[in-house]
């Protein structure tokens, strides 16, 4: 059995409901789009929220680090 890795469960932004994963999508190579759904019967809102990577936190080993803001003096 393949082991998929679990992202952080979402709170429901309207009830603080559970929720679940409906689909997702790539629009860049640093962008993740996650669609969910509301599973509180009464609720049932569906949302999306992106999820996108800024910047180097500890240098990779291998050199390969990204400067997504080049020029930036932080």
């Amino acid at each position: 059995m393949k082991n998929r890795r679990r992202e952080p469960a979402q709170p429901c932004p309207l009830c603080q409901g559970k929720t679940r994963v409906t689909g997702a999508r790539k629009p860049a190579a640093s962008i993740i789009e996650r669609y969910y759904v509301c599973m509180d019967a009464d609720c049932n809102h569906h949302f999306k929220t992106l999820t996108s990577v800024v910047g180097t936190v500890v240098p990779a080993k291998n050199g390969n680090n990204l400067d997504l803001f080049e020029g930036s003096d932080d």
